[in-house]
């Protein structure tokens, strides 16, 4: 395995891997994760302002910056939240918490999955369908499948993976992108609602599914997706649909950071 080091700022693994937003790796202790990167194995582990990574293969420096997003103006996004008193308690508190920059093929059947389920059975439901349709990087990781592996996935091999209804989904899904012949990638340099509106079209995609693609593997800084919790957490404190806008507007184009903190911390039960 190559080993890799590379120093932060302003970066707190064990927040980002535990926030619930990829669902690629797995926790082998505090500030250890291990899991696949596009076609890479990958040990990291966080040491003070350090990051290590041994990889099989080797992996680029410039993977890592980008996913974990190390080269964006971090202290702009947080001065521009900080600004919220509401959320500035979570803000201080989970400080060093990014977005990711996840594989937007990847990303996009990853979170069809995950509709109405738990991040435990949305990483079992991977685990099987890399095994049986992706490609072996080592004894016990794998590829997760492309979209033509997908799209004529036996349907045993669905049934293993538990999808259960998302079954249909995600062969449609599949078949769909490849028949219209979309390149996901490109919907980066589309307008929030042009994009928004080209993944709605796919069998299993919904507001909160599209939303979390656009935020996690497409760059749109802006899109606030709203599950069961962001939305309990919006009854409580948001009486008018005009208010909620106003919640989007006052973090400029990150309102989707804002979110990530906000879900972060209800999920570690520090807001309920």
């Amino acid at each position: 395995m190559s080993t890799l080091k590379i120093l932060v700022k302003d970066f707190d693994l064990e927040y980002t891997l535990s926030s619930g937003q990829c669902f690629n790796f797995k926790r082998e202790r505090e500030y250890k994760y291990i899991g696949v990167l596009e076609k890479h194995f990958i040990q990291i582990e966080q040491r003070n302002n350090f990051l290590i990574i041994e990889s099989t293969p080797k992996i680029d420096e410039e993977k890592i910056i980008h996913f974990f997003n190390l080269n964006i103006d971090y202290e702009n996004i947080i001065s521009i939240l900080l600004k919220n008193k509401e959320i500035e308690p979570v803000v201080e508190k989970y400080k060093g918490l990014r977005i990711v920059n996840q594989e937007p093929y990847e990303c996009f059947f990853s979170y069809i999955i995950s509709s109405f389920n738990s991040i435990k059975k949305v990483q079992l439901s991977r685990d099987i369908l890399s095994q049986k349709l992706g490609e072996k990087i080592t004894d016990d990781f794998y590829t997760f499948p492309t979209k033509e592996k997908l799209k004529d996935a036996d349907n045993q091999i669905l049934k293993d993976a538990k999808l259960g209804y998302r079954s249909e989904y995600i062969k449609k899904s599949a078949q769909k992108l490849i028949s219209d012949n979309l390149d996901l990638y490109q919907l980066k340099a589309k307008e929030y609602t042009d994009a928004k509106n080209t993944l709605l079209s796919f069998p299993g995609i919904g507001d909160k599914v599209s939303d979390c693609i656009l935020l996690y593997s497409l760059g749109f800084h802006d899109a606030f997706p709203e599950d069961v919790w962001i939305k309990r957490y919006l009854k409580k404190r948001v009486k008018r649909k005009e208010e909620k806008i106003q919640i989007k507007k006052n973090f400029e184009n990150f309102s989707g950071w804002a979110q990530l903190f906000i879900f972060k911390s209800i999920r570690d039960g520090y807001y309920l």
